[in-house]
């Protein structure tokens, strides 16, 4: 059975998550363990992200920059479908089109109003298949100087016409954990560690997969926090909700970690495993 390891941040962005989790595929793989990583849910901007965009058309499938981080420093992975099998991609509209400044901090603000086009992959019966949305309203409203590259693209993924409200529904949903429940078991079958990446500020990236977690990594800049997986679901049963951010759990968990880990700046992932590798973090990667 794999070791599974959770990696959590206390910020909604820039907690350090990401680096963290390609330094500990790094670490694990030195010790000769086979290793992957988990990014249930994943959500991009255009505007931050557009190496992404060109990515995926060039590969006929919806990807973040987070999974092309995994197999940039990684190398070879999963399929990356499989490795993020919900990808989000969102654009900041145009000010000029909507109704003054309120509006346009609402449409910036709100996943509803920023969202152009999703993946969902499904993981049944050990295959996997993918389906593209396009979200027309909110693709009407981006910026002149992108909506043609993002047209182009829903037009290569063959996105299917879909309304914001139905897919943030399914996220939401039992039909969504399970079947990234389905994903995390497919990717688990044949590996020694897999190391699962949330998203935002979220503990959990789904419902469910705190029941398969082993070792929680709470991150945040220069620092992370190591609980077991046993510490993470009496915390979970204690506050009575699984749909609950990072700061909550540490507010009833943080004096109880496993570990404390100083997480020094570096330039890359790679730097970062080789700084980790004379620390205690190494002798959990068994």
């Amino acid at each position: 059975m794999a070791l599974t390891i959770l990696v959590s941040g206390v910020l909604e962005y820039d907690s350090g998550k990401t680096w963290l989790s390609i330094s500990l595929g790094l670490l694990a793989r030195r010790k000769g363990l086979k290793t992957t990583l988990y990014k249930p849910v994943a959500g991009h901007n255009v505007w931050n992200r557009f190496s992404s965009v060109i990515e995926s058309r060039k590969r006929q499938v919806l990807l973040g920059n987070d999974v092309l981080l995994y197999e940039k420093y990684l190398g070879s992975l999963d399929p990356l479908e499989l490795v993020n099998p919900i990808d989000l991609l969102t654009v900041y509209p145009d000010p000029l089109m909507l109704r003054g400044h309120s509006e346009y901090m609402l449409a910036v603000s709100s996943l509803e109003r920023s969202l152009v086009l999703a993946r969902i992959t499904s993981c049944r019966n050990n295959g996997i298949v993918s389906n593209h949305y396009v979200f027309s309203e909110n693709l009407a409203t981006a910026p002149a100087s992108v909506r043609k590259e993002l047209v182009e693209l829903a037009k290569v993924l063959r996105a299917a016409p879909a309304q914001p409200k139905e897919i943030l529904g399914f996220l939401s949903s039992e039909k969504a954990s399970s079947l990234l429940e389905d994903c995390r078991g497919l990717l688990s079958r044949d590996k020694d560690v897999v190391i699962i990446e949330s998203f935002s500020d979220s503990l959990l990236p789904y419902v469910g997969v705190e029941n398969s977690v082993d070792l929680l990594f709470v991150v945040a800049p220069g620092k992370a926090l190591v609980f077991t997986g046993e510490k993470l679901r009496q915390a979970i049963e204690l506050l009575g909700d699984v749909n609950i951010r990072t700061g909550s759990f540490l507010s009833v968990a943080r004096y109880s970690s496993y570990m404390v880990l100083d997480i020094p700046p570096a330039e890359s992932p790679i730097k970062l495993a080789e700084k980790l590798e004379s620390t205690e973090l190494a002798r959990l990667l068994v």
